[in-house]
């Protein structure tokens, strides 16, 4: 293309990575840019080298939840998460599954049916207190509750042995 008779470029930086290179150009005046420009140039770079980075920064925490998401539907074990209100904010398919036999709860046959819910809102009240119970010591304490077998009597009267991890989640 034409060339340029006078142009001015900035580096895009961030924390001394250089992203890229933002640059203007004028076709016909020489004195078209003075150091007042560099200096406005200087700062919307400062501005869209920012943008970039928190975008590239979100794209990358996207692909990891989508990487968690994955993995955590296909795990073969129930997984669910809670906040420290204790409601459930996570579920994967093994564990709609074990909530619909060990609750025998039908209506409770989907994420959008458990999300939201505590365990007093699922279970007898028997085993939500003693979920509560545990639950407090993860939330509040820290405390890690790893492969711990337990003895369960479901709805349907059945029981069966059940391995339990709980673990805190941390900001």
């Amino acid at each position: 293309g034409t060339q340029s008779i006078i142009w001015i470029g900035v580096p895009l930086k961030v924390e001394g990575k250089t992203l890229g290179v933002m640059a203007i150009q004028h076709y016909t005046d020489q004195n078209a840019y003075g150091e007042r420009d560099l200096k406005m140039l200087e700062y919307v770079s400062e501005q869209v080298a920012r943008a970039i980075d928190r975008k590239r920064a979100d794209d990358a925490s996207q692909r990891e939840r989508i990487l968690l998401r994955t993995l955590v539907a296909n795990l073969p074990n129930p997984v669910c998460v809670k906040n420290r209100q204790h409601q459930i904010t996570l579920v994967n398919p093994a564990y709609i599954k074990h909530v619909r036999t060990s609750s025998g709860r039908a209506e409770l046959d989907s994420e959008e049916s458990i999300l939201g819910k505590t365990d007093f809102e699922i279970y007898a009240r028997k085993l939500a207190e003693a979920n509560f119970k545990d639950d407090q010591k993860v939330i509040r304490d820290g405390m890690q509750i790893l492969d711990r077998e337990e003895f369960q009597v479901y709805s349907d009267g059945q029981p069966r042995w059940e391995l339990l991890s709980k673990i805190p989640m941390r900001d």
